[in-house]
């Protein structure tokens, strides 16, 4: 649309030209056949085509357009006719087109036919001289004879030839004519605005095509929920809509008392979360889950928080556990103590029962209510990987393995810092977290690479950030029990 713009404004700006066109005719006539006898030679296609080329080159030759400009005695140049004027063949080798092209019609007419019709007296002037320098030749021949030899067959001869070559010179056209003279256009030659924009709409959609294709072959990021399954070799436990109210829960909190609600129909994604932990893993009981993702950004501390909330609208017994010390979320997001928390623990600062404070919530249908209890991080310690490989630090996880239902623990980027790695063979499954649009397969290559290497328990891929169809999609996968991958498919489900 950009090009079809740009060149429809371009045409429209441009002055009009317009173009008149003369046809000439190169023909040998025969007349010294006619008046020597002799036989043409030039029969041959090959001798045929050699003519053409040389008229062509005659007619382009600045000598031409030099003396146009003086036939026309305008303030034109031999130069500038040059730049007015097109020479082309036409189907048949003999004739040649001549178009001159100007902003007034009655101009490129005048142009056109001078230019050819000065041709035209060049040839005759160039090929006269020629017969008029053979009969000067012939002459000099004749008088040097003397009077008894100009009596004799051989005076007789050359006398004859002078005569004929006199004749000749009289007859010459320079083998060209003029056999149509320009006429007034009617209508510009240039610009033609429809032609040049549909020209430049096609030529723009090829060229956004190609970048479109180059630009998806160089897009390393993952745009389509399926793509996040292939791309870290792990089943998607559920798609989280692109919905701000995910993600600004801190909004809905007027003070430390008051609940926290859960969005509607965002907490059908997360109770499909929930719902897929349990029923993908029926052989092993789940109960402590690491949350991780594997750049900043990707959304892991929401998931956890709302994977917790969902769960303890169950009535069931959750921790939040939020070993992020370099970006902590929970106290500023929730409105709750920052301090102590789990550095202050694992530092045997404090009791456990002190740094656990309970968050109520609600379930966003007014019905449903719940709390869960949050262990923050507290202070940035100078050492978070080794408090969290400590002793202290495993008692801690079989603590309250024994005595919470579920555990979420909230964990660094594993591609960005290493401080989930120790806690990975401590926990019964990993949940990874992505972003659509931001998430690469390298980062995500990366991530499962690591995953391997640790041995992880990798439950699934929880997709953040998807738009509403392919969410719908997979929501109404879930309930009919199918899984559909299929855009069709996809477009079908949301439709219902």
């Amino acid at each position: 649309m950009v090009a079809g713009a740009v060149a429809l404004a371009v045409s429209l700006a441009q002055p009009k030209a317009y173009t008149a066109t003369a046809s000439l005719l190169f023909r040998n006539p025969g007349y010294s056949n006619e008046l020597f006898g002799t036989s043409s030679s030039i029969t041959s296609s090959a001798s045929s085509e050699r003519e053409a080329t040389t008229n062509l080159s005659l007619l382009q030759l600045p000598e031409i357009s030099d003396l146009t400009a003086e036939q026309l005695g305008s303030d034109l140049t031999g130069k500038e006719i040059e730049g007015k004027i097109s020479v082309s063949a036409g189907n048949k080798s003999e004739v040649v087109s001549i178009q001159a092209t100007a902003h007034e019609p009655k101009e490129a007419k005048e142009l056109a036919n001078v230019f050819a019709y000065t041709y035209v007296k060049f040839r005759r002037s160039g090929d006269r001289q020629q017969v008029a320098n053979a009969r000067e030749r012939v002459d000099q021949r004749l008088d040097a004879l003397s009077k008894g030899e100009r009596n004799s067959p051989i005076g007789e001869s050359l006398a004859n030839q002078s005569s004929r070559l006199q004749t000749l010179q009289a007859l010459q056209t320079g083998n060209a004519e003029v056999v149509q003279m320009a006429s007034l256009p009617t209508s510009p030659s240039s610009p033609k605005p429809v032609r040049n924009t549909v020209a430049a709409v096609i030529i723009g959609l090829l060229v956004g095509i190609g970048i479109a294709v180059l630009l998806g072959r160089l897009d390393r990021r993952l745009r389509r929920v399926d793509e996040f399954e292939e791309a870290f070799d792990l089943p998607i436990l559920t798609a989280i809509p692109d919905n701000k109210s995910v993600s600004s829960l801190a909004d809905a909190r007027s003070g430390p008392s008051s609940d926290v609600a859960v969005p509607v129909p965002e907490a059908q994604a997360f109770q499909m979360l929930r719902a897929r932990l349990r029923y993908f893993n029926v052989d092993r009981d789940i109960k402590t889950v690491l949350v991780t993702s594997g750049a900043p950004g990707d959304g892991k501390s929401t998931v956890a928080w709302e994977m917790a909330a969902i769960t303890a609208l169950s009535e069931v017994k959750v921790l939040l556990i939020e070993a992020e010390f370099y970006r902590p979320t929970v106290a500023s997001r929730y409105r709750i103590r920052p301090t102590p928390g789990l550095s202050e623990f694992l530092t045997h600062q404090t009791p456990f029962d002190r740094v656990v404070q309970s968050v109520a919530v609600i379930g966003g249908w007014g019905s449903g209510k719940g709390s869960v209890d949050v262990i923050t991080a507290g202070l940035t310690p100078p050492n978070p990987i080794e408090l969290l490989e400590s002793q202290q630090m495993r008692q801690l996880l079989e603590s309250v393995r024994a005595d919470y239902d579920f555990v979420v623990i909230d964990t660094p980027p594993v591609l960005q810092v290493a401080d989930a790695i120790p806690l990975m063979p401590l926990i019964d499954g990993v949940i990874v977290v992505g972003c659509v649009g931001k998430t690469s397969r390298d980062e995500a290559r990366k991530l499962q690479d690591e995953l391997l290497r640790l041995k992880a328990p990798g439950l699934g891929v929880v997709a953040n950030r998807v738009r509403r169809r392919t969410r719908d999609a997979y929501a109404y996968d879930y309930y009919t029990g199918e899984r559909s991958d299929d855009p069709q498919k996809e477009s079908a489900s949301a439709a219902n």
